[in-house]
This record gives structure tokens, sequence and C-alpha cells, in this order.
């Protein structure tokens, strides 16, 4: 009788103790899953990483991997550059940029004094994040131009990804030519003049505190920073990002899908049908709403002219695994 009672009692205690350690591991697990922080600080200039352009994922992708980022200063950004041998002469020379992502400017930078290092140091920061984000829109066209091309052996997992990239790129017609209108590149000319111009070479504000390199409104209480100069009955704010790279990607998408952009889609599907270059020379008299400045148009051209932008054109990556003889520009 009492070998009996003491088995009882162990096992009852054995099931106590296994009920105790399971319950442990469920409350931690569910700790952990409602506040996934990224607690290690990241390097602010990092290989670059694809995100999916899509308004709605544009932050979140990013977020876990920004909350604890610490800010770097002028001198850490021109010590990269120095170490990649990244200046600007030799990048209109050899048309190719380092594969740098710089998530944000470093907060000093609106306290440079000379215009030509805060023009050169902006232009070498934003340069490939626009290379990388064309090339990434560059593969999405070529994918959807085979699925075209194939359209009768398409699978249902290609047939569901084509319907969302006609509802992501607000494709009403569900015409997948109408499709490869939209997703086409942003000619590297025009993003950096409109970067120059919205950001103020990125001392401005919405640059500093939100990432905001585009000026781009949104009347989502919350999405963005409040301008001290808009009026009392207005609502609008500037959309703001987590990093440089989501403010590009969102300006892409915005010239590649807002009705306000037509014109400018309408010329460069021209421009490909004649097998004519993309070029911002031309395209940039299609841009004249995004600006309430009738001149808006004119200012653009004006930026690209005086700073050579349309010798930046062609410029590619130089990624690592690339012929070493080439890394070093100088």
């Amino acid at each position: 009788m009492y070998r009996t009672y003491f088995n009882i009692a162990h096992f009852k205690f054995i099931i106590l103790t296994l009920f105790w350690f399971l319950s442990l591991l469920i409350l931690i697990s569910t700790n952990q899953s409602s506040n996934q922080v990224v607690k290690k600080p990241i390097d602010p200039v990092k290989p670059y990483a694809s995100i999916d352009a899509d308004d709605n994922e544009i932050n979140r992708i990013t977020k876990l991997y920004a909350v604890d980022e610490e800010k770097f200063l002028t001198k850490d950004l021109v010590n990269v550059f120095n170490k990649n041998n990244y200046n600007y002469e030799t990048v209109l020379k050899h048309k190719k940029v380092p594969n740098l992502y710089i998530s944000s400017l470093p907060e000093d930078f609106s306290k440079i004094v000379s215009s030509s290092k805060k023009k050169s140091l902006f232009v070498r920061s934003i340069l490939p994040l626009i290379v990388k984000e064309n090339n990434r829109i560059e593969t999405l066209n070529n994918r959807i131009k085979n699925l075209k091309n194939n359209f009768s052996k398409i699978n249902r997992s290609e047939a569901m990804w084509l319907g969302k990239m006609m509802s992501s790129y607000k494709v009403k017609s569900n015409d997948i030519n109408d499709l490869i209108i939209k997703v086409d590149i942003i000619p590297v000319s025009i993003a950096l003049g409109q970067a120059a111009i919205e950001s103020g070479w990125g001392t401005s504000r919405f640059a500093m505190e939100g990432n905001a390199l585009y000026g781009q409104w949104s009347w989502k209480t919350g999405s963005g920073i409040v301008p001290k100069e808009r009026d009392v009955n207005d609502v609008y704010e500037i959309k703001s990002f987590l990093s440089l790279s989501n403010s590009v990607a969102s300006y892409m998408k915005n010239l590649n899908t807002h009705q306000n952009y037509n014109n400018f889609r309408i010329n460069r599907k021209l421009l490909r049908e004649h097998n004519i270059q993309v070029l911002g020379s031309y395209l940039y008299q299609y841009l004249d709403k995004y600006a309430v400045d009738s001149n808006y148009s004119n200012t653009l051209k004006k930026i690209i002219d005086i700073n050579k932008f349309e010798e930046l054109e062609n410029v590619e990556i130089q990624f690592m695994d690339t012929d070493p003889s080439l890394l070093n520009l100088t």
C-alpha cells in the first residue's frame, strides 16, 4: 500500500512539475513575441537590403531593425566614403558606386558650412539607394514581361502574384500591359534632383527627423511630421520613414501610381517604344504637378543641369565580388 501511494504521489509531482515548466515556457514565448525589439544597435551604414515597396508594408519591414539604431556623425560618414574610395569625381568617371546602405543622414548634417561638401555627401549617400531601388523595379518589370510572354503557362501562385501587383500599382484595368507601364524606373537625375529640392540637400526638418527626402503628403494622423506653417484647418502631415531607402521606394511608387504623374508615365512609355533611353532631361517637364510652384519643372531642370546629374543616369553598383582591380576607383 505504501509503495503504491508513493508511486501515485511521485507521478502527480512529475505531472505538476511538467505543467509548471510548460506554463513558464509559454509565458516567456508570449512576452518575447509581444516585445520584439532588436536590442543590439546596428551600424547605420550597412549592405542594402531589398524591401517591399507597398505603402502598407514599407515601414513595417525595417521597424525591428531601426528601433535601437545609433545616430552617427558627418565625420563617420566621411570615413566610410574614404574607406571605400567613394568620391564624386570617380563616380562621374567610372559610373560605379559602392554597395553602401545609408539608413539616415548624420545628425549634424545640417551644420555643414561648405555647400559643396554638403551636396557631395548628400548625393553619395542617396545615389546607391536610388540605383538599388531602380534595380529592384527593373527585376519586377522583367518578371512581369516574362509572365506576359508565357501567359498561357502561368501557375496559380504566379497569377496570385500578378493580382497583388495589379492592386499594389493601382491598375484598375487588370491589363498586364498597363502594369508594365507603371512598374518602371525613375531616372536617377530626377530622383536626385527632387531629393535635393524637397529636402534642402538633406538639411530640412523632415529629412533630419523623419528621413523624408521627397516631401510626400499624408492625410493619416500620426504617419508623419506636422509642418509648422500648416494652416489651422489643414490635416496633412509630411510622411516620415524609418530609413532613407524607404523614402526612396515610396517616392518611386508614388510617381508610378499617382494620377498626377500620368503624363510622366505615358511619355516614359513612348521613350521605351522608340528604344530611346529614359532620361530625366526629357521627362522632368511632366512633373509640374509635384508641387504648387508653377515653375517647379524648370527649377528641377536647373538642379539637374548645374549638378551634372544626367551624367549619373547609368551608374551601377560596384559589388564586392567584382574584379578586385576595379574596386579602387581613385
